[in-house]
């Protein structure tokens, strides 16, 4: 790849065709693959067309394929995260709740459905599948953090506080934890504690925009009768 993208004179505008054309190149290449059907292929080939912004192309992709094989659960989460990002949230919780059903062990299911439900307020089913993903083994940071928060819509902080922890044994700098910290002490009271935390993590972190918001929220709540 790197041969074909090579541009002896350095000239970005002539490295930027030969890189679109590799890319439309791949893709012909990829489209061929598929005619000889096969549900792994076809699930890549969709993946591929999201990440190049082609929503309603792997949607069509998706639905052509899982009609060869409804019983492949990636297709079935694929179509989902391809739903979702096409706007199409209640036909995402389908497609991943059957992707979920199919194969009980997919916690990148459990996962989309907790940020879906996270989105539609549904505090509850976030926290029933933010956990049920974690349980099956995500290991995402972002699913730990957000299990913490809707454990703090639930004012259950010292369960808030240790997940933000888990999430600070392994990455010390993660800012959205150190922040959803300091929301959680604020709240259950320990206004002093949250706001020594956050002058620290802020003077480590001065433009840190995590940082920002929880102390937006700890003057609102420190504001709020």
């Amino acid at each position: 790849v790197l041969r074909h993208l090579w541009d002896p004179l350095g000239a970005p505008l002539v490295t930027l065709w030969r890189l679109l054309d590799f890319v439309e190149n791949w893709m012909s290449c990829y489209e061929q693959m598929c005619r000889c059907f096969d549900p792994v292929v076809q699930n890549n080939l969709a993946t591929v067309q999201m990440q190049l912004g082609q929503t309603n192309e792997a949607i069509r992709t998706l639905g052509k394929a899982m009609k060869e094989s409804p019983n492949y659960a990636p297709l079935q989460l694929t179509m989902a995260f391809a739903l979702a990002q096409a706007g199409e949230e209640n036909q995402a919780v389908k497609f991943a709740e059957k992707a979920l059903a199919l194969q009980p062990t997919m916690f990148a299911a459990a996962s989309l459905l907790g940020r879906l439900a996270y989105q539609r307020q549904d505090y509850q089913s976030a926290y029933t599948n933010y956990a049920l993903a974690i349980e099956l083994g995500d290991t995402n940071l972002r699913t730990r953090e957000m299990l913490a928060e809707v454990l703090l819509r639930f004012n259950q902080f010292d369960k808030a506080i240790f997940q933000y922890e888990i999430v600070l044994s392994i990455d010390p700098k993660r800012t959205p934890s150190i922040g959803g910290v300091a929301v959680a002490l604020a709240k259950s009271g320990k206004v002093q504690q949250a706001m020594k935390l956050l002058l620290e993590a802020q003077s480590l972190y001065p433009n840190d925009g995590n940082l920002s918001r929880a102390a937006r929220a700890i003057q609102q709540i420190t504001q709020t009768p």
